[in-house]
């Protein structure tokens, strides 16, 4: 009963973690928790996006536009951050296939 009472603040404070994780530029440790995390809460929003943003960082691009497309569906709604993540996934993208293109 009194775990169920703090269940909601469980999300925030593994972001909290996380973030720490991303301030020690251990980002597969922060790609790991946040994964473990919206999959035990699918619907945690900020969640979806800070996974897209270290996914980001790992130059996953396509792993980070389904991230952020997933906090897009559970209704985030930052323009901002979308529009930035969007750029930064589709410039890793074209450098990824300007990349390949030169190796054939």
């Amino acid at each position: 009963m009194v775990a169920e009472r703090f269940r909601k603040y469980i999300p925030a404070f593994l972001t909290v973690i996380i973030l720490l994780l991303l301030q020690l530029n251990k980002l597969p440790e922060a790609l790991n928790d946040i994964s473990v995390t919206v999959k035990l809460f699918p619907e945690f929003q900020d969640g979806w996006v800070n996974k897209s943003l270290i996914e980001m960082k790992m130059q996953m691009a396509e792993a980070s536009q389904n991230s952020l497309d997933r906090a897009i569906s559970y209704g985030f709604n930052d323009m901002n951050i979308i529009n930035m993540i969007s750029s930064e996934n589709k410039t890793t993208s074209a450098k990824k296939d300007k990349v390949e293109s030169d190796l054939n």
